[in-house]
């Protein structure tokens, strides 16, 4: 790789995989490709002065899209400010003890958090996972929002039709807050998806009722502001729930 080159990993996830944020596409005139990836790699040359990022979708593939070096250092660093991290940017932690980690996460570290959260999860301890997930989302984690969602969204084909409804609008509201956050197009990819794994599940389209509309709503905003009151009790500021210019310019590539 020459000087001028550099490699950067964006790796998108939440609770466990995120959706990857790019669509690509070889034509302006044809629809684009959404493209599901948990990692996606942008490759960053400065040629002349001027920067550029190819984003590949694989090596054997031709469709790609060039984005700007100043969008994608914004996106990257909006993705760390919002926990998304993949399994090679967590390695550095994995030497680090439980009380550590703790320490770390009580001071706002979102790595230590999601680690935390992963670790009680897998064992089924619900309620530390939620605990840690909730921490790192009081400290700005989009990713451990949507971590609280898929603990809620446990929903199985022996699940009776009316406890599938609850959980489905407990699911939603986590999902909701998520674009609330900042993160509309992981949270509206999210959404969908659990309209059909619901529709898959139970056998049945999930059509809410205009009563469940409302407790989702009313869920959405008093989940919101636990977190920002959780947030304040901290000494911290309310969230900043407007991503940088590069985050809406990649985005809009996508949509």
């Amino acid at each position: 790789m020459r000087a001028s080159q550099k490699l950067i990993s964006v790796c998108v996830l939440a609770g466990t995989v995120f959706a990857g944020l790019f669509y690509f596409n070889d034509s302006s005139s044809e629809k684009s490709l959404p493209v599901e990836k948990e990692s996606v790699r942008l490759s960053i040359e400065a040629e002349g002065g001027s920067s550029q990022i190819t984003n590949k979708v694989e090596e054997k593939s031709p469709l790609q899209k060039v984005i700007s070096y100043i969008d994608a250092k914004e996106l990257i660093s909006w993705m760390d400010q919002s926990g998304m991290f993949g399994l090679d940017e967590l390695k550095d932690y994995a030497h680090y003890d439980e009380k550590t980690l703790t320490a770390f996460a009580e001071n706002g570290d979102l790595k230590a958090a999601k680690l935390l959260g992963e670790k009680y999860l897998s064992v089924g301890n619900y309620e530390k996972a939620t605990y840690y997930y909730k921490l790192g989302a009081v400290y700005g984690s989009i990713a451990s929002i949507s971590s609280l969602a898929t603990i809620t969204s446990s929903i199985t084909s022996l699940t009776p039709e009316a406890e599938a409804r609850i959980m489905a609008v407990e699911t939603l509201a986590y999902r909701t807050v998520m674009g609330v956050r900042g993160d509309k197009w992981n949270s509206k990819q999210r959404i969908e998806s659990f309209y059909r794994d619901y529709e898959h599940f139970i056998g049945t389209p999930l059509v809410l009722t205009s009563d469940e509309q409302n407790v989702l709503n009313a869920r959405a905003t008093e989940i919101y502001e636990d977190l920002l009151q959780r947030r304040r009790d901290r000494g911290l500021n309310a969230f900043d729930n407007e991503p940088p210019t590069g985050v809406h310019n990649i985005y809009g590539l996508i949509q």
